[in-house]
């Protein structure tokens, strides 16, 4: 692994990521296509057997990585993952408010500079998995307290159905709004998310929904087996 990403400066309107107190970020470049480094290292919180993509706490380290890599333009990804499966989807229109950062243990992730929230779009993939969308929820919320499910519904996404939900929460006391869309298919879960303060939540919301409902999977790394749906 090349050089180790450290001291990256934290958002400067002071936007608490799930998880951790101060989590890293440092700008990106959006302009092209190119491979990103996602790095798997020993997170505070487990999630089935890996990063928890959304709210493992920093912990940057030597250790093994898998390429991301993005088009802005056609906005697909293609990504692996720890069950070295290569999947590829696509994402929403990204607004002109948002810069691309790294958040290591995501595939992507923009901050958005009107409302001063972060978004974020990942992926983990494990066979035969099979945990219910509400419990990966909490799972994702884990580092949060005084949480109040201001929505929360199961809607249809990618052929599928996932779970929906914003939530009032704090994290080390800070007051957060967080939504959250969790999606399984064919032994993969993809998470995408939205957190900003609870002033400027809604400044931000509209972008983070077309961006959501751009999402759609093109490739989950499983070979056609008669059509059925896992």
């Amino acid at each position: 692994m090349g050089a180790r990403e450290a001291d990256l400066p934290t958002p400067p309107d002071g936007t608490l990521l799930a998880g951790t107190s101060r989590r890293q970020y440092a700008s990106r470049d959006p302009g092209r296509a190119r491979p990103r480094v996602r790095v798997h290292c020993r997170p505070v919180f487990r999630f089935l057997d890996a990063s928890i993509p959304f709210v493992a706490a920093v912990g940057l380290c030597a250790c093994a990585s898998a390429p991301i890599v993005h088009d802005p333009s056609a906005r697909t990804v293609q990504a692996r993952g720890a069950d070295d499966r290569t999947v590829r989807y696509r994402h929403g229109p990204v607004p002109a408010s948002w810069d691309s950062v790294d958040i290591p243990g995501n595939d992507l992730a923009w901050h958005d500079r009107d409302s001063g929230g972060v978004a974020h779009v990942d992926h983990t993939c494990q066979s035969g998995q099979d945990i219910p969308l509400s419990s990966l929820v909490q799972h994702l919320l884990i580092g949060f307290s005084d949480r109040d499910f201001v929505e929360e519904e199961t809607v249809p996404f990618d052929a599928r159905e996932a779970r929906h939900v914003v939530v009032r929460a704090r994290l080390d006391g800070v007051a957060q709004m967080i939504e959250l869309y969790v999606l399984k298919k064919d032994g993969c879960v993809w998470d995408l998310g939205f957190v900003a303060a609870p002033d400027s939540f809604a400044r931000g919301r509209a972008g983070f929904t077309e961006f959501a409902r751009g999402f759609a999977t093109t490739d989950t790394g499983l070979a056609p087996s008669g059509g059925g749906r896992r």
